[in-house]
């Protein structure tokens, strides 16, 4: 009988685990196709500052802005997601 119960809670963790992750994964994949809906001029700062861990400096090279153009377009991307991210829940 308990090789039975230590069964059954092992599946019953596995399944808990499983569910997690596919939730984790649904949830990811909605951030990812927020992020793919943003205007390409904040997508493409989102990406390369976040995604490749660029520094403001050398992004600011590679879209040829100012580097406080970077930081407004990534400032902008925050808000637009957040706003998203709340539109979303209600």
């Amino acid at each position: 009988f308990n090789f039975s119960t230590d069964i059954l809670r092992k599946q019953n963790r596995e399944s808990e685990l499983t569910d997690d992750i596919a939730a984790e994964d649904a949830e990811r994949d909605g951030f990812y196709a927020m992020i793919e809906n943003l205007p390409k001029k904040y997508r493409d700062a989102v990406y390369l500052h976040y995604a490749e861990d660029m520094k403001i400096a050398d992004i600011a090279k590679i879209l040829g802005i100012s580097a406080g153009g970077v930081k407004a377009r990534l400032s902008r991307a925050r808000q637009m997601l957040k706003e998203d991210i709340l539109n979303e829940d209600k």
